[in-house]
């Protein structure tokens, strides 16, 4: 994840930056619960600290039904899938037209 954030124009210290805008493009896309079950593509090697903004925070708790709804066994989780998903669909840059 931190070579993409450097690659991204992020620099060394733009990792919760970086993810915001990721949980926010994630959350723009319709169908985005879809997304949620290649959440677990990317091994996790380790704990991240991140700084997420209120607006992302909200954002996020308020997607968090929608992402139950789709997939029931997440209730517990919900919010750690969603920033999961979001994450590795800007490292796979899904959402993106990659054709023209």
């Amino acid at each position: 994840m931190q070579s993409k954030v450097v690659v991204d124009g992020f620099g060394l210290r733009g990792k919760s930056q970086w993810i915001c805008e990721a949980v926010e493009e994630l959350l723009d896309r319709e169908g985005w619960t879809d997304e949620i079950i290649g959440d677990y593509v990317f091994i996790n090697d380790g704990q991240e600290s991140i700084i997420l903004t209120d607006d992302i925070v909200d954002r996020i708790n308020s997607a968090i039904p929608e992402a139950i709804k789709a997939y029931p066994h997440l209730k517990g989780g919900a919010q750690s899938a969603i920033i999961r998903t979001a994450i590795n669909a800007r490292i796979m840059e899904l959402g993106k037209l990659k054709f023209q």
